[in-house]
């Protein structure tokens, strides 16, 4: 299956490769080159700086990224692994100008058994849906989850540290009151 989307990388190979000393396999994309980085390191650089992403440039990005997912399951594939180390900018050195590109997919033929999860870093799990801890099923719905997750960090890059931020999405999987102050505070 080719998958053409300007919203999508584009993968020219994957492969894994075998890790004995640990016992680990790895699963090895191989895709294009992303010289702006990721939106992670863009998020990070606003929050050191204390600085507001544009409002426009939130709604811009944000479609973009529904646009990426919607191709995604148009083709039957559930990306399962949204976060914002996983969306790339494609551009010309200026923010504003650039476009935002899902990649990291996992592909549904490897093997993802929940016990490897468990030894991701607890930022990388926070964007993964609670019932996905739980069953292991992935659905279209729990993109959705990660989505806004990703979102949440989008919105709140210049009032939240990384770690507030990461407390945030753990907290809301349990207590959804705390999300909605949250934005309540933003708002005022």
């Amino acid at each position: 299956m080719k998958l053409s989307c300007e919203n999508v990388a584009l993968y020219f190979d994957i492969f894994t490769s075998v890790e004995h000393k640990i016992s680990a396999t790895f699963i090895n994309l191989v895709s294009e080159y992303f010289p702006m980085g990721n939106l992670d390191i863009y998020l990070q650089k606003l929050r050191n700086k204390k600085s507001p992403l544009n409002n426009q440039l939130v709604d811009m990005w944000f479609a973009q990224i529904l646009d990426g997912l919607m191709f995604l399951w148009n083709q039957n594939i559930i990306h399962r692994n949204l976060k914002p180390d996983c969306i790339y900018l494609r551009g010309e050195n200026n923010e504003e100008n650039c476009s935002l590109i899902i990649g990291d997919m996992i592909p549904s033929s490897v093997a993802y058994d929940l016990r490897m999860r468990t030894r991701l870093p607890r930022r990388a799990l926070s964007y993964t849906a609670p019932e996905i801890l739980e069953s292991g099923q992935y659905t279209k719905q729990s993109d959705i989850y990660s989505l806004g997750c990703v979102l949440l960090d989008m919105i709140t890059c210049d009032t939240l540290t990384d770690e507030e931020t990461l407390q945030l999405r753990i907290c809301a999987r349990h207590d959804a009151s705390t999300l909605s102050e949250t934005l309540e505070n933003l708002q005022n």
